[in-house]
């Protein structure tokens, strides 16, 4: 599916040059083996009850999984393209790095909550075990009998995790300061996107088009 979405992308290259088009065709491939990387990690982690954790490797999944095909490969088709090909597709891989890492924290954070707002059901990562921020967290920060019950649940299949241990781990995670712990991580990293954004966008002219982009690390946050 995913390739013939990308048919509108090779017939719009046409006019533009084989030079564009191989660099087109580079940063795609790229963006899916680390697509494909990001989404086989954070698999791995549940299917291999994975534990020990800590955020740097949320980091590299999140990078991977998300920001790779959501933010960074977007920019650099908007880079190659609109330059002929003369910029540099890598000028804009650290905007888009803190900008997706930014957003998956918001996500994972969003689906905490009464009503996460995009069709998920309350808890559900905890239910799925995904070892987001907070989740890395908590095992870390909790006390020796904490971090043992949170294995246990961890090691159980998905059918049989208890709905009580979920609320459990849930309030665990509030108690801890986990919640907050990964609200500031996210507040850091879209001031990092920020930084980012004039490395990579700053010598432009003011634009609709700039505005949008630098709109965006607004938007991961405000997003409905």
């Amino acid at each position: 599916m995913m390739f013939t979405a990308l048919r509108c992308l090779v017939e719009a290259l046409r006019p533009l040059g084989a030079a564009v088009a191989a660099q087109v065709v580079d940063v795609t491939t790229t963006m899916a083996r680390e697509t494909a990387e990001g989404q086989a990690l954070e698999l791995g982690w549940r299917d291999n009850n994975v534990t020990a954790l800590d955020d740097a490797d949320y980091f590299r999944m999140a990078l991977k999984k998300t920001a790779w095909m959501g933010m960074i490969w977007p920019a650099q088709l908007g880079l190659i393209v609109g330059s002929g090909g003369r910029a540099d597709p890598n000028s804009v891989v650290r905007f888009g790095y803190f900008l997706g890492v930014a957003f998956q924290i918001e996500d994972d954070l969003r689906n905490l909550s009464v009503d996460p707002g995009y069709g998920k059901e309350m808890n559900g990562d905890l239910f799925e075990a995904k070892r987001t921020l907070m989740l890395i967290h908590a095992r870390r920060e909790g006390a020796p009998a904490e971090r043992a019950r949170l294995d246990s649940f961890l090691a159980q299949p998905r059918e049989r995790r208890d709905p009580q241990e979920v609320l459990w781990l849930a309030g665990l995670m509030r108690r801890l300061g986990s919640i907050d712990h990964a609200r500031a991580v996210a507040a850091g990293m879209a001031g990092a996107a920020a930084h980012e954004f004039d490395l990579a966008y700053g010598h432009l002219a003011p634009s609709a088009d700039r505005s949008f982009l630098a709109g965006l690390i607004n938007w991961v946050f405000e997003r409905p």
